[in-house]
Parts: C-alpha cells; sequence; structure tokens
C-alpha cells in the first residue's frame, strides 16, 4: 500500500473521529442541556464534575459581608453564629438576638439573679426555635411558666454536636449554669462528619465551613475550621474550587472529591458525560446515595465510625458540663416519623438512642410519648404541632417541649414548687 493511501486512510480515519466526537459532544450538549440530573434505568445520573454551590448559595456568600443586619454571621470558631442585637424577619418569622447573641428578647447577666435557677439550651434548629415566633420557643415559654427560671437559648440552626459543644465551652460555660439542656437531634449523626454544610445539605442557605471531631484510635481530636476569616474563605470557595476541595473533603464524610474536582477538559460536555458513566462504573452506590441512613440493625449500629463519633461527642459533652460544676440533661429532639412511628409500635434510630444514652447514665428527656399522649387526649393531628412547612415544631409544638422539661426538673428535684 502506498503512502499516500496510508495518509488517505489515516485521514478518513481521523475525520471519522473527529465526526463522532463532534456528534457526542452535540448529544451530551442536547440531553444535559439546563438539567443538573439524568434519569437512566431508575439511577439518577449527576453530570460531574458537580458544583461547589447553587447560584442562590453564590449570591448568599457574595453579599455575606454586605448583610449587616443577618441573623448569623461568620465565626471562625464554630463556623457560623448568631450576630448580636439583630432583629430579621425570615419568611413571616421574627428572628430577636441579644446582645451576646442568643435568640432572646431579654438579656442575661454573666452572673444569674440571687433565688433563680440558670439553664443553658445548647444545640441546633430545634433548641434555636427556628419557624417559631420569639415568644414562641420552649425557652421562652419555659421561663413565663416559670419565673424563678432563667433559660438561656444557645441553640443556632445548622449546628452539629461539635459546634455546640465549642460554644458550650467558649461561651456559654462562662454563665456558670445550674443546669445544661444538651438538644440532640438525629441529623446531628450526620452533621458531626460534614465539614462544609452543602455537601451534607444541599439546599442550605449557610455556605460554609464548621470544625470536626475526628475519631483516631478511639479518641476524639478537634480539626479546628480550615478558614480563620471570611474573606479567604470567600475567595477560595468562589474562585479555587479544587483548593477549597483539598482543604475540606479529607474529614467530610459527604465530599466524594472525584465528584466535584474541576479538570481543563470540563468544558466539553463529552468529557464530562464520559467522566460521569466513569464514575457511575466504579462507584457501588448511585451518585444520589442515602445520606440519612438511619435504619441501622440492633446488632451492628453502634460499631461503625460515623456512630461512634456521635457517641463519644456526646459524651464528652456531658463529662465538659459535668466539669463546669453543672447538670447535664439531654433532651432529645424526634423527627416527625419517629414521634409517629412510637404511636405504632416500630422501632426506630430515635428510640435505639434514647435506650443507649439512659444505659450511659444520662438523664434523658424522652419526646415522643408526650407528643403521642398530647395528641391522642386532644383529639389533634401532627400536622398541628408543626410550622406550615413541617420541619419544625411551631409554638404549640415548642409548649409541648417547655412542659416535657419542667416535668422532668420537677421529677428530678432541681425545682420546688412543682404542682
Amino acid at each position: 500500500m502506498s503512502k499516500n493511501r496510508w495518509a488517505r486512510l489515516a485521514y478518513q480515519l481521523g475525520l471519522i473521529v473527529l465526526f463522532t466526537l463532534i456528534l457526542i459532544e452535540l448529544a451530551a450538549r442536547l440531553f444535559w442541556w439546563n438539567q443538573p440530573v439524568m434519569t437512566v434505568y431508575d439511577r439518577e445520573l449527576f453530570l460531574i464534575p458537580l458544583p461547589l454551590l447553587s447560584q442562590k448559595q453564590r449570591e448568599i456568600l457574595r453579599n455575606w459581608q454586605n448583610t449587616p443586619d443577618s441573623y448569623l454571621q461568620f465565626d471562625s470558631v464554630l463556623g457560623w453564629s448568631i450576630r448580636p442585637e439583630v432583629q430579621a424577619d425570615q419568611e413571616g418569622i421574627t428572628y430577636t438576638s441579644n446582645q451576646i447573641g442568643l435568640r432572646s428578647l431579654r438579656e442575661y447577666s454573666l452572673e444569674k439573679e440571687p433565688g433563680r435557677t440558670r439553664i443553658v439550651t445548647m444545640g441546633a434548629s430545634f433548641t434555636h426555635g427556628d419557624e417559631a415566633p420569639d415568644q414562641g420557643t420552649w425557652q421562652a415559654q419555659l421561663e413565663q411558666t416559670r419565673p424563678d427560671l432563667e433559660v438561656m437559648n444557645w441553640g443556632v440552626g445548622g449546628y452539629g454536636t461539635d459546634q455546640a459543644l465549642l460554644r458550650y465551652e467558649t461561651q456559654a460555660a462562662a454563665y456558670q449554669p445550674d443546669i445544661v439542656i444538651i438538644g440532640f437531634e438525629e441529623n446531628n449523626i450526620w452533621r458531626n462528619v460534614n465539614r462544609f454544610r452543602p455537601f451534607q445539605h444541599h439546599s442550605s442557605g449557610i455556605p460554609l465551613t464548621k470544625p470536626v471531631f475526628v475519631l483516631e484510635q478511639g479518641r476524639l481530636n478537634l480539626v479546628a475550621n480550615p478558614f480563620t476569616d471570611f474573606e479567604t474563605l470567600q475567595d477560595t470557595l468562589l474562585n479555587q474550587p479544587n483548593r477549597f476541595l483539598e482543604m475540606v473533603c479529607p474529614h467530610d464524610y459527604f465530599c466524594d472529591q472525584a465528584k466535584y474536582q474541576q479538570k481543563p477538559l470540563d468544558v466539553l460536555a463529552s468529557f464530562r458525560f464520559f467522566r460521569t458513566l466513569a464514575y457511575e462504573v466504579r462507584t457501588p452506590l448511585p451518585a444520589t446515595r442515602a445520606i440519612v441512613q438511619t435504619n441501622l440493625s440492633s446488632t451492628d449500629w453502634r460499631l461503625n465510625e460515623v456512630e461512634q463519633t456521635n457517641w463519644l461527642l456526646v459524651q464528652m459533652f456531658v463529662e465538659s458540663v459535668i466539669r463546669h460544676n453543672a447538670t447535664p440533661i439531654i433532651l432529645a429532639f424526634p423527627e416527625r416519623f419517629s414521634i409517629e412511628a412510637m404511636e405504632t409500635g416500630q422501632q426506630t434510630f430515635y428510640q435505639q438512642s434514647v435506650t443507649f444514652l439512659e444505659q450511659q447514665g444520662v438523664s434523658v428527656i424522652e419526646l415522643t410519648v408526650p407528643f403521642v399522649d398530647h395528641k391522642l387526649t386532644n383529639g389533634l393531628e401532627y400536622t398541628d404541632y408543626y410550622a406550615p412547612d413541617g420541619g419544625h415544631f411551631n409554638a404549640l409544638g415548642n409548649a409541648i417541649v417547655s412542659q416535657a422539661v419542667l416535668r422532668h426538673l420537677c421529677q428530678q428535684g432541681f425545682l420546688q414548687n412543682c404542682s
């Protein structure tokens, strides 16, 4: 065969390959046009690399420092905290913070008033009272019921047990409470192994990083927030995504670096399509793998690293409270599913958690029974206890919590004059 013929053949093959690649590129752009996910044989395919932030989250991050009346602020130690002396309206609910960044309509001195019992409450959104008005939080209702109590609301939406523990040790402990109520939410188990909030909660309005405790040889070691100032976080997240992944992913359970890492050829939809296929082939679970796997068997539910981290954190929190000469109480907030399951006698992760904590000798306030009893006694539906979107307790739901806390305090002898 002559050299010219070889050249023509190579040229023709090259054209075929080029034409094929162009067709694949056009097809990929057509099929993936303006849609982040495609379902193929009941399997969802997300075009890799996934964006670190949604457009809304990018706007939140860009405008974070330009909104001084924002309810939340960047915190180099905790990740985020409540901005002091702010009144913010979010979807018709007013959130008011006092001088020290607590959700409260009143101020608290460093030393408690004589003749009063001081309680600090630590936790996440159910402790904070998300979606309930200022006077509708369970802490505010508890203070209204018992004027001899000071109930300080240190809760912050989106917190893990790790952040609540650090906030207690760095801020709340200085107020020398008599009792510390630690809010435990079922979702905490996952937040405690998450460093970048959107990795775990994709639509979160808090596009920030946080500290975590890492399990090493049976002990928990603190890994600090990777960013000590907001400007560096903002620049790295918006302009250096691969650098951000290197800093955050190693200790984030939900970060699969291969899904987010950007490569030069990502400008081609066909390349991204083949990246996606390659990822799916080597990944045993779908890209949308379940992140709330709370249906754990009774034989191994405490054995994996995620849950060991969770329970060791609770233990650390309890021990820290005792070291500060206060009494720890766990207030276990159930998911709505767990409350409904209690009525039908189903076993849940929540019930397993409460049982486990009680076996460790920790004082626990269980909430499913009070809700079921109130519902059956008053002929209500479970929706009556929740805000319109069904995510958090409304004022009535928080009233049930307040009554359960007061009943526990009286039964344990922490309060006098209990009727």
